[in-house]
């Protein structure tokens, strides 16, 4: 006896409770009664059977079995299922190089489908049915990286509806969550999150007054940690809610929207930094004459020594900040999008340095300005994720102020090289 779809007889009421828990011991009593002639099964959603309480619960250890699916056997439901529409010859080699493509930006197809997936089968179907619907919309007798990236961005938004509906009815206000997470980055620090949750905490205790004990910061990751939204780091490794692992602790600060819904959420960097984009009206070449009439007559020697000095003192804070990031203690992704975006600022600087030894005249007191507005914008952007009293934020902060200074009025002066290394 097979028993299967339970979660939609499933609510939160005592009567559900009583029902599901009496249907797990009768099915026990089944089978001891007819010593073994009869055996049942029940799948029963894991969230579902974790909150059940009834004094026999711990007889059933030795009987339950949580299924865990890794990629490996995700590979092979997609191999069958793909064998069963094309034909048994169909191999995995055929499969993932030939009706998919082999990579993905750069990532084997089978991986970067997988991790832009919950793991259960039914998920991957999904996603693999949503390639082929794209590919066919365009014609194409096999599916391309194109389509495999459009469908990426469908997927995602089905999933993060899906996922609303899947809990709605043990998590009623698990929508109205999704909204911390929107247009942001993909990871968030535990102080981070308890700052955007404070903002919403009044409205959703208005909306939803019979959860506001599950309405707190810890109740908020506990619940979408459960229902897989969110992952919490443990040493190197992400880890989803599944298996062995157990609920995030206090003591755990870093927290991942899972791939599957980051592009529903428009939260595809690790922070969501502000790209260094110099205004190209400040920084093109000007005319001389209009620049010398501009600072007052002074010598032009004298202004391109000074445009220089201001220019190393900007090369000088970006590598400062970039040795600093090196050992800042960040999360890997968010350093690398540091690190990218100081270096842009790095590139902008010595560009303009070249062009000025070179001739062109340039404003570069706007330069420098817009490189410190820069470092303090990411220095904010970095407290807003939690990271404020990171000693990379504060130099950030402090490299602005010196930059500032700098085109104050000593020539030269600033950050210098008696800053800190």
């Amino acid at each position: 006896m097979l028993v299967d779809q339970l979660e939609q007889v499933w609510t939160i009421d005592p009567e559900s409770h009583a029902l599901v828990t009496g249907l797990l011991l009768a099915a026990k009593h089944v089978t001891s009664h007819y010593s073994g002639a009869v055996r049942t099964a029940l799948f029963i959603r894991a969230d579902i059977y974790d909150t059940l309480n009834f004094g026999d619960g711990d007889k059933f250890h030795s009987d339950e079995i949580r299924i865990t699916w890794t990629h490996d056997g995700l590979k092979d439901i997609a191999l069958s299922r793909a064998q069963a529409s094309l034909g048994s010859g169909l191999t995995s080699d055929q499969l993932w190089g030939w009706l998919f493509p082999r990579t993905v930006l750069g990532e084997p197809t089978a991986e970067y489908l997988f991790r832009r997936a919950l793991p259960r089968p039914r998920d991957v179907i999904q996603f693999l049915n949503a390639c082929q619907s794209v590919a066919a919309e365009r014609g194409g007798p096999t599916i391309t990286e194109d389509d495999v990236l459009g469908a990426t961005e469908q997927f995602s938004r089905w999933k993060l509806q899906d996922l609303a509906k899947e809990y709605l009815v043990n998590h009623p206000f698990l929508r109205s969550l999704f909204a911390l997470f929107e247009n942001t980055g993909y990871m968030v620090m535990r102080p981070a999150l308890a700052a955007r949750f404070e903002t919403h905490r009044e409205a959703l205790h208005r909306a939803f007054p019979a959860y506001t004990e599950s309405l707190t910061t810890q109740g908020v990751i506990d619940v979408l940690y459960g229902a897989s939204f969110l992952g919490v780091r443990r040493g190197n490794d992400i880890v989803y809610a599944g298996g062995t692992h157990a609920p995030p602790l206090p003591g755990e600060d870093e927290f991942h929207v899972h791939p599957c819904f980051r592009p529903a959420l428009n939260s595809l960097a690790s922070v969501g930094l502000p790209a260094y984009l110099p205004n190209r009206e400040r920084n093109i070449a000007v005319g001389q004459s209009g620049l010398v009439a501009a600072i007052s007559g002074a010598d032009v020697g004298l202004v391109v020594n000074r445009d220089l000095r201001l220019l190393n003192e900007v090369v000088g804070a970006s590598d400062r900040l970039l040795r600093q990031l090196m050992r800042s203690g960040l999360p890997e992704p968010t350093r690398h999008e540091v690190y990218a975006q100081i270096g842009r600022v790095l590139t902008a600087a010595s560009t303009a340095r070249e062009r000025l030894e070179e001739g062109d005249t340039l404003d570069i007191q706007d330069h420098v300005l817009a490189a410190s507005g820069y470092f303090d914008s990411l220095a904010a952007e970095l407290a807003t994720h939690g990271f404020d009293d990171r000693p990379i934020t504060r130099r950030l902060q402090d490299e602005a102020r010196a930059l500032i200074r700098s085109v104050g009025g000593a020539a030269g002066g600033g950050s210098g090289s008696d800053s800190a290394p």
